[in-house]
């Protein structure tokens, strides 16, 4: 049997923007109720999914590559905002901490919809529920409790402009200290394929 790998494509933000979420990520952090055990993401892994493909076949990756490499040859780079703090599914029954999205020009919601259909092409399960931009940082492990305060003393914080230039395809590895993203190929908008040369 083919070895398999679990992966997921997406967009990352700049140096700058990546710094901002994180900073609000730990003032949020400082604030939680002890009431609530959150496992928070690290900087590192920051990124917003486009589309995530699940369990892969090794030998797929490059077919996923490829497909998204041809059709983004007729994309051009964007801008995305990252601004609020939200969670899902609401507040007060918090599971997942978010960072919100805005996606003005609706290029980046254009985007993770070609993934969808590129990818449902290719064999892959297409989701039907609506793209809702984010970027995850915490997710509620244990305990009960709400976030209504928090999201209300930082929903309007701004974490800054980044460009969009890049789609990456990521292979997640599940470890105890959490998951470690590697790069397996970054893809330019509007440019050639690349092969990933590090680990982000």
């Amino acid at each position: 049997m083919s070895d398999k790998v679990r992966a997921f494509l997406a967009v990352n933000f700049s140096v700058a923007t990546t710094r901002a979420i994180a900073e609000l990520e730990d003032a949020v952090r400082k604030d939680t109720p002890p009431d609530l055990r959150i496992a928070w993401v690290p900087a590192a892994n920051l990124h917003v999914t486009l589309k995530f493909l699940g369990w892969a076949r090794e030998e797929a990756l490059e077919a996923i590559r490829d497909r998204v490499a041809k059709e983004v040859m007729s994309y051009t780079g964007f801008d995305v905002r990252a601004k609020g703090l939200g969670a899902f599914p609401t507040p007060t029954s918090p599971r997942v901490v978010w960072v919100g999205l805005d996606d003005s020009s609706g290029l980046l919601a254009t985007l993770a919809a070609g993934c969808e259909q590129w990818m449902s092409d290719l064999g892959f399960t297409k989701e039907e529920r609506p793209y809702r931009p984010h970027v995850t940082i915490g997710r509620v492990k244990e305990g009960k409790g709400s976030l209504a305060d928090l999201i209300g003393k930082y929903g309007d914080r701004d974490c800054g402009t980044s460009p969009i230039r890049e789609v990456v395809l990521y292979q997640s590895k599940l470890r105890a200290q959490g998951a470690e993203y590697i790069a397996r190929a970054r893809i330019p908008l509007g440019g050639r394929k690349e092969e990933a040369r590090d680990g982000k």
